[in-house]
């Protein structure tokens, strides 16, 4: 039997190839979701089964205490279907979490790698709950890095503190006052800090680990690094066995007085 060959138009071959065109794409992608779906998502090989915590800190080793927070049910969830995005952001809510890095290891497991926040500070006394690090964020002391014992206090300050997690706008000038000592001026060392005033700081220091001497030095707020400047640059006069004065003022531009 000779078949007859069918004879189209323009425009029919057209419609054909693009219904061809159309069919086939449909198809790679089917399988192509199909193929992922079975590799990935639906692949009980990738199901979560463990949860790894890396940090320095507190968050060292707190595994349950993340998966509560990230709500991960081990065992009945696939690593694939893990929204890492939204899991960061919840993680990102604790106030003593500066950054994390989350990320599947295959087969099983999901890593977390935080980064804590480090208390620079306390509010109110030393025995106080309430800590802030570099940035003026109020953490909870008891859920972050192990605090010195020689941690500087700042006192005074005649304002409500944040809840935890938010910043302490008040106290900025002040915890600026810290870190220049930790990085520029590491020779100085503060107690406390009275920060009742807005535009100078009243505070307590030892300098070069010499725990005998307890100095008071007043600071102004503006140009605190030229002020520290000045204040180091006068530290040896003040040494001197014969002065025994111990408030310095540095609120008189150019000048260091002694009281």
């Amino acid at each position: 039997m000779k078949l007859t060959p069918i004879n189209l138009s323009r425009r029919g071959k057209i419609i054909l190839g693009a219904a061809i065109l159309v069919l086939g794409s449909a198809a790679i992608v089917f399988f192509s979701w199909f193929s992922y779906y079975e590799l990935f998502p639906g692949n009980i090989r990738f199901t979560l089964r463990h949860v790894e915590v890396n940090s320095r800190g507190w968050w060292k080793g707190k595994t349950a205490y993340v998966a509560a927070i990230a709500d991960l049910k081990k065992g009945a969830t696939g690593l694939f279907q893990l929204d890492l995005a939204e899991i960061r952001s919840r993680l990102l809510r604790e106030p003593s979490i500066e950054d994390v890095i989350v990320a599947r290891k295959l087969p099983d497991t999901l890593t977390f790698t935080i980064t804590e926040r480090i208390p620079r500070a306390l509010l109110g006394n030393p025995k106080s709950p309430f800590v802030l690090d570099s940035n003026a964020v109020v953490i909870h002391r008891d859920k972050c890095v192990k605090i010195d014992g020689n941690l500087p206090v700042i006192q005074y300050f005649r304002a409500p503190i944040p809840a935890f997690g938010n910043r302490f706008e008040r106290l900025k000038p002040s915890v600026d006052l810290i870190m220049l000592t930790i990085t520029d001026f590491p020779e100085i060392r503060i107690g406390s800090i009275n920060a009742a005033n807005t535009d100078y700081l009243l505070f307590s220091m030892y300098y070069q680990n010499d725990f005998t001497k307890l100095y008071r030095v007043y600071l102004p707020v503006k140009e605190m690094k030229a002020g520290l400047t000045h204040l180091k640059a006068a530290m040896p006069n003040v040494l001197n066995p014969s002065e025994t004065r111990r408030t310095i003022d540095l609120r008189y531009e150019g000048r260091v007085t002694l009281k």
